[in-house]
């Protein structure tokens, strides 16, 4: 019940995650791999995964962290930019930057439709289709006008997320922006969904910050600066705002309001229940 322990078991899946990734890019590998030594290299993964977490320092590198501050947190979103700008080849540039990214191109098909008095349920030139409720392309509606920048806020909203994750998980320093940086590169699962432009990486950080256990930045804020209006609260939003939200959109987020019912947290569920249908309405 220690405040952000609990949160570091998800981090260690994850961690097992990547290191799955990492096994299946090996050339020349035996398929289907040998049981045993996968069953036993898991485990030895995931045994020594929050261990990595508890101890994960280096000293030396604590002054660099201090001096190089505002460079190595913008170093998550340098890579994220880039990942989009060189994926798809000569259909993405990276100078003047210009990404193809092609699930976000859905929205964008939907809100260009929208904002010219259409249905957003059109598809893309490539014919993938728009398959989320109105709440999502009036949410897209800006990417319309300003589609490179919204592009650019899109992937800076996306780490910003991340980087909360991680705060939460306790990498409350330079080490996140960094940790943050190699599981973008190295896992290709998140490193897609950043170039392709998909929400589920944003739906996955975001439903992690609202709903997970451990410190938040926002008491963080709270403590340093002495916010007296702040003193009993520990989100900036309430607890299920942010699923309800998400649920809105697209279905899968709800269960995790089934999972807050079954631990009988009704708050969150109530909350979520409500920005849900107020979000469905509109």
């Amino acid at each position: 019940r220690a405040p952000g322990r609990a949160s570091r078991i998800p981090a260690a899946l994850l961690l097992l995650m990547g290191f799955l990734m990492i096994w299946e890019r090996f050339p020349a590998k035996e398929y289907p791999p040998p049981v045993v030594p996968v069953i036993l290299l898991t485990l030895v993964v995931a045994w020594l995964a929050p261990l990595a977490l508890e101890q994960v320092e280096v000293p030396a590198l604590r002054r660099v962290g201090e001096v190089l501050t505002w460079p190595i947190w913008i170093l998550p979103l340098a890579v994220a930019l880039y990942s989009a700008g060189t994926f798809l080849g000569d259909k993405s540039q990276l100078w003047p930057w210009s990404p193809l990214m092609p699930d976000f191109g859905v929205y964008v098909a939907a809100a260009e439709s929208l904002a010219q008095g259409n249905t957003p349920y059109t598809t893309t030139e490539d014919g993938w289709p728009f398959l989320y409720p109105p709440i999502g392309a009036i949410l897209a509606l800006p990417t319309a006008w300003w589609l490179t920048t919204s592009q650019a806020v899109w992937n800076l909203f996306k780490v910003s997320a991340w980087l909360l994750v991680l705060h939460r998980i306790g990498l409350r320093d330079w080490r996140a922006p960094v940790v943050l940086s190699l599981a973008i590169v190295v896992m290709g699962a998140l490193g897609a969904d950043f170039a392709m432009g998909n929400i589920q990486g944003l739906m996955a950080a975001l439903i992690f910050v609202d709903l997970a256990p451990g410190r938040t930045l926002f008491r963080d804020l709270a403590d340093r600066f002495g916010w007296r209006w702040a003193k009993d609260r520990t989100h900036l939003v309430p607890q299920g705002l942010l699923v309800g939200v998400l649920t809105a959109i697209k279905i899968i987020p709800a269960l995790f309001l089934v999972l807050m019912a079954v631990r009988r947290r009704w708050r969150p569920v109530v909350t979520g229940v409500i920005s849900a249908a107020v979000m469905t309405l509109i």
